[in-house]
């Protein structure tokens, strides 16, 4: 998969959310811990679920599957 290389480059050449918002269809949890996500804050991922989210509403969504 390309996103990886592609969210890298955008942080070298200093490519800001703010200039140009990209939006993701295709990019995962487990590809992301592998890069420095602090340069992709303000992008956008659709279609993916992302677990490890920190907040009351997504601890209350895992804790309820997990039970199921």
């Amino acid at each position: 998969d390309s996103n990886v290389p592609f969210y890298k480059e955008l942080a070298n050449q200093g490519v800001k959310a703010t200039d140009v918002p990209v939006i993701a269809f295709s990019v995962g949890e487990e590809e992301l811990r592998g890069i420095d996500t602090k340069p992709l804050v303000g992008n956008l991922a659709a279609w993916n679920y992302f677990e490890s989210l920190d907040n009351p509403t997504n601890k209350q969504f895992v804790s309820q599957w997990k039970a199921y």
